[in-house]
Formats: C-alpha cells, structure tokens, sequence
C-alpha cells in the first residue's frame, strides 16, 4: 500500500491508489516517506511533527526496539502509543501496541494487580459440641522437651482458608506474650493457664464461654472456691433430667447465635467482593506471596488451570516444567491467552490488516538503538 502512496506523491497518478485518510499528510523526504501531523493527546506535545512511515512486516520490530528494550523499560499501553507517536506511524497503532503488551511475559510477571477477592465460603453451623473441629499448628519457639513436630502446610499464606483458627491464635499469642518470661523456651508450662483464660471468656460469636457450653456451668477459677455458693444438691434422676434440658437451651440458643454471626461475616466481607472465575484451560499467574526483595517479580508463572478444587481453588499447571500445584482464585491473575507458552523470551507477532501477505522472518538479533537504518523502511519494496 504504502509504495503506491510514493508513486502517488511523485508522479501524481492517483489511479491505483488506496483509501488512505488524510493523504495530504504525506510527504517525502530523501525518498523516505513521513506523515506531518500535529499531536492531540492528552499528554502529547502540541507541535508539529514528522512521523517515519512504517509498514505492518516491520511492526514487531519497531515495537521491541520502543518498549523492550532496557532504555524503553516496559511503559504501559498509552505511554507506549504516545511515546511511538513522536515518530513512528502506522495504520493499526493502537491495536497492535495493545496485543504486544497483553502478550508480554515481563509486563505479567512485574505489573498489574489481582482482581478484588471472591465471596467468602462459610462453614456449617454446628450441630452439637465438637461436631466440627479446626485445627492450626501456631510456629513457637522449640521447647526443651523437643518433641520434634513437623508442621504441614495447606494452602500456605491464605490464613483465611483456616480462619476458625487463625482468629483465635492470636489470643493465644497475646495471652502467651502476656505470662511468658524473657526466656521464652518455657511457653508450654503456661498452657493451662491460658486454655482455662480462654475457656473462661466470652466468645464474641456465640456470646457465651466455651466452658458453660460443654458443661453449663461457668468455670470455677481458683479464687472464686471460699467466696462461691455451693451448688443445690440433686438425687440422680433430677441431676441428668435438669442438665439435659439446659444443654438443650445451651445447644439451641449457640445454633442461633452462630447463624447471626455467620451472616453478618458473609454480609461484611462479600459487600466488596467479586464474581471472579477461572475455566479449565485458562492462563494465569500467581502472586508472589514471599518476596526477598523489593525488585522481586510480583507474579510468577505462566500457570494453566487444569482443574477446580472444592471452594475457591484451583489446580495449577506451570507451563515451564510441568509441575502442579494448587492455589486459592484470590492470589491469581488471569492473562491473555496468548501468554501460553513455555519460552518466557517468547516475542509475540502483531496484527496484520485484512489483504495483507504473511510478514517474512525477524531477524533473530535486532540492533538496539532508538531509529532502525533508514535503508530497512524504503516502502517502495513494500506493499
């Protein structure tokens, strides 16, 4: 196309000539062909200037000399289109900036952020004292004892996945903080006293003790044996009819206060969240959840999603070396599907117009400067 807009401009026949929009832009120079445009971006200089023509074969290349470089340093889509304004043109600009940076490895595993967290998933309500247990392993220092424990992970750095226990560690640790000495390798001789401090207290959730619901009674502490009450003494029939009937009140009235306190958890943390899902075969990356540096990637993968796992989880494929792994829909990025590919130096191709030929093969070692010679863009050997 463009060396018939050369003929044009240099004999003036105009019988072949394509649409080409605004043609009175055009001019040559040196027999390389420009368009003379005034910039009207938003952050673009108001002047005039000369953009160098370039046809669709040698698009790729001009965009990894403008954006991938290590001068260029991977700008985001409108700082690339205005910065190859300044002096490149062609008619698919936009399009072809924003295909090369959706399919750009660096830019998916250093930018971007993952999309708001997903509703909550909730446990049942339980039916009865140690229906449903949870169980968290918390890291303390190493006893004298040694009992040589080994703690097992699942789905490390997502402690809302086991956040019926992560909450109540905490109190544990304060209460721990609280009674331990400086040497603090005598923590587990503090743990009665803090297992009857907890029992004793009100839980938020249930608005009762944990102690006066597995006994219906409050827990006697140390200080209360010469100034409490004796307890009314029952015959046996009268013992086990009285303390049935209180479970049961005990029983039905926790039920309710835990479905009061379950919706209101779910109504807090799902008003912000999102309906977002992955299908099988989706390309993602995760978050990098430790990082050992401030210049560490914040993402890592190409991942493909194999499989979907009970609640928001997933089974991963990493496409580098074909492990799996399994990961919550919170800590993940989905990409264009472009990404799949296992090379991560991999160069994606540009958008060619409609009547276009294939582009012949880039060279394997472009030239790193800023113009490419003028001899590469002579468009009279060009369509």
């Amino acid at each position: 196309m463009w060396s018939k807009v050369i003929s044009y401009l240099e004999t003036g026949n105009d019988l072949d000539l394509p649409h080409v929009p605004s043609l009175s832009h055009y001019v040559l120079q040196n027999d390389i062909l420009y368009k003379a445009t005034t910039l009207t971006g938003k952050y673009e200089p108001s002047r005039l200037i000369h953009q160098l023509v370039i046809p669709q074969t040698l698009v790729p290349s001009v965009l990894k000399l403008i954006r991938d470089t290590s001068h260029a340093s991977h700008p985001g889509k409108e700082k690339t289109l205005s910065q190859a304004r300044l002096k490149y043109f062609w008619l698919t600009m936009r399009r072809d900036i924003n295909n090369h940076i959706d399919l750009c490895h660096t830019c998916a595993r250093t930018k971007g952020n993952i999309h708001p967290h997903v509703p909550i998933l909730s446990y049942p309500v339980p039916s009865s004292p140690w229906d449903v247990i949870a169980i968290d392993v918390l890291k303390l220092p190493l006893t004298e004892r040694e009992f040589n424990i080994k703690k097992a992970n699942v789905l490390p750095y997502r402690p809302s996945a086991n956040g019926l226990v992560e909450r109540h560690n905490r109190k544990i640790l304060n209460t721990l903080r609280s009674l331990v000495p400086d040497t603090n390798t005598l923590w587990d001789t503090y743990t009665p006293q803090v297992m009857a401090s907890l029992n004793s207290t009100i839980n938020k959730s249930i608005s009762e003790t944990p102690h006066y619901i597995l006994f219906a009674q409050d827990k006697r502490l140390p200080y209360e044996l010469l100034t409490k009450k004796p307890n009314p003494v029952y015959n046996m029939d009268d013992f086990v009819k009285t303390n049935v009937h209180t479970f049961q009140q005990i029983h039905q009235q926790i039920q309710h206060s835990l479905a009061l306190s379950k919706a209101d958890m779910l109504l807090y943390h799902n008003k912000s969240a999102s309906n977002f899902s992955l299908d099988i075969g989706d390309i993602v990356y995760s978050l990098v959840e430790v990082k050992h540096s401030k210049l560490d990637p914040k993402f890592d993968g190409p991942f493909r999603v194999i499989a979907k796992e009970h609640g928001n989880k997933v089974k991963l494929l990493r496409l580098k070396n074909h492990t799996e792994t399994t990961a919550h829909l919170d800590s993940l990025k989905k990409v264009h599907s472009g990404l799949d590919c296992e090379d991560p130096q991999f160069i994606p191709t540009v958008s060619q117009p409609p009547h276009s030929p294939p582009p012949p093969a880039s060279p394997e070692n472009p030239p790193l400067f800023s113009q490419p010679p003028q001899h590469s863009y002579n468009l009279r050997s060009h369509t």
